[in-house]
């Protein structure tokens, strides 16, 4: 029984993977298809990029296998003005839905 309960041990103890979703839209709430975007970490010394994703018609998105903690979204498509959101995926959350990332017409910057 002993091995059982420090096999269970370090499961709670590992990060849980989670998935970040969400959608893309015009001001005017049409979807963007092909948007991309870049998840980072937020840490002082770790930016390390973490998971992409482009959106489909509908312009949704999803992003998986994303551990608990800060990071910072960069969402970008041609002929839009791109956008950086701060994103804190708290511990024990298996989804964590975004909503409507609205994007604004204009020049569409670096990833």
């Amino acid at each position: 029984h002993a091995h059982s309960a420090t096999c269970a041990l370090l499961l709670v103890a590992a990060p849980l993977a989670a998935q970040l979703r969400g959608h893309v839209t015009s001001d005017d709430h049409a979807p963007i298809h092909r948007a991309l975007l870049a998840l980072r970490r937020d840490a002082d010394r770790d930016t390390t990029l973490v998971a992409t994703a482009s959106t489909d018609s509908l312009g949704r998105f999803q992003l998986r296998g994303i551990a608990s903690g800060r990071y910072v979204l960069r969402v970008r498509a041609l002929g839009w003005t791109a956008r950086e959101l701060p994103v804190v995926l708290p511990p024990g959350v298996p989804t964590l839905d975004l909503g409507s990332i609205v994007l604004a017409r204009g020049r569409a910057a670096r990833l």
